[in-house]
Formats: structure tokens, sequence, C-alpha cells
């Protein structure tokens, strides 16, 4: 399997049930060929896949597409994952050395901080680069996020900035509106679309 950080690839489970192709976003390629993805059962094929699938199980992968891939971006960059979002936005964050040209903060939206996953992975990340900087916003705690305090939270100023997001398209909408009512605009919004239904 070819793959960048921040693409999708197909995952087909060679079992019953679970033989149709399922695009999931890659949470992560590791030097050692480990591929890993991080899926939220959400639905019927989800659920039966995080129910049926055993270790030893026979996958088949096809990756990656998409062009959901930071390095196409300017020298500052908002990144905002919503939720399970966050998947691209892990396997990237994994990659960066801190010799990008990039300056980077990763805004990680969650209902309640026990959802998260790969928090090591940002955190490790902000301590060690500096162009790296992350915060948790954990609505139970810090209420809704919105442009307003997207903007007034970020280490870097949004109309300075393209906006990668990653996340259900409602709050990708409000983010961007707000921003722009704000008179922080955002340079450019990338976002992947893909929804197979």
């Amino acid at each position: 399997m070819r793959a960048k950080p921040g693409q999708f690839g197909f995952l087909r489970v060679m079992k019953p049930g679970l033989r149709e192709p399922h695009p999931f976003t890659i949470a992560g390629i590791e030097a050692d060929g480990i591929v890993r993805f991080a899926i939220k059962p959400l639905g019927d094929y989800t659920q039966a896949l995080r129910d049926g699938v055993a270790v030893g199980d026979r996958l088949k992968l096809e990756g990656g597409y998409g062009r959901f891939n930071h390095r196409r971006g300017g020298k500052k960059q908002i990144w905002l994952a919503g939720g399970i979002g966050v998947t691209p936005f892990l396997a990237m964050a994994r990659h960066l050395k801190g010799d990008e040209g990039q300056e980077i903060h990763m805004v990680y939206c969650v209902r309640d901080r026990r959802e998260a996953i790969g928090l090591e992975t940002f955190e490790g990340q902000a301590q060690k680069l500096g162009n790296f900087s992350f915060v948790l916003h954990d609505s139970s705690v810090d209420g809704r996020l919105d442009a307003a305090k997207l903007a007034t939270g970020s280490a870097i100023d949004p109309a300075e900035a393209d906006l990668w997001f990653c996340g259900p398209p409602p709050l990708r909408e409000a983010i961007v509106k707000g921003l722009k009512d704000l008179g922080k605009r955002p340079r450019r919004v990338e976002f992947e679309q893909f929804q197979f239904r």
C-alpha cells in the first residue's frame, strides 16, 4: 500500500458480511509496514467491523487516495479536527520533523476528553517541535467550539493561515462562516470530501 499521511484507503475484510470495501482515513503508516486505522462504530458496517474482525483475519487494503496533505499548504496552518476526523491529522503529525517550513496550530475538538485518541502523539510533538502547537477542546468543559473561541485560542491568526479541517460538515460550515463574520477569513480552507452512502 502506497499512501501519504492524510490520505484514505479502502479496507476489505475477507469474511462474510465484511467483504464490501469501505473507505477509511489512514491514521498512520509506520516505517516497519504497519498501517493504522481509527474507526468509530457509527453505522452498520463499522459496528459489524468492530464486532467481527479478529486477529488473524485476512484484510485487503487499497490506497492511498485523496490530496489532504499539509505539505501542499501555506506557511501558516490551523488544523481543526472534529471527533474521529482526527485521523488524517494523527498521520500527518506523526511525520512532522520540525523542518517543514510551516507553522502549525492544531485544535482537536471532542465532546468529552475520554473520546480523544492520539493525545500522546499530539502532545509529544508539541513539546518536541517548535513549529507545532496543540490544543484539545473538550466541549463538556469548554462549551461548544465556535469561530471566536478558535480565533482567540489559536497560536496563529486565522486570517493569516490556511484552515485544514476534517470532521462533521456542520462544524466546518459554522467555523468558516464565523471566521468570515469576525474578519478572520482563512487564506484557504482544505477538507476531504468523501462521503460514500
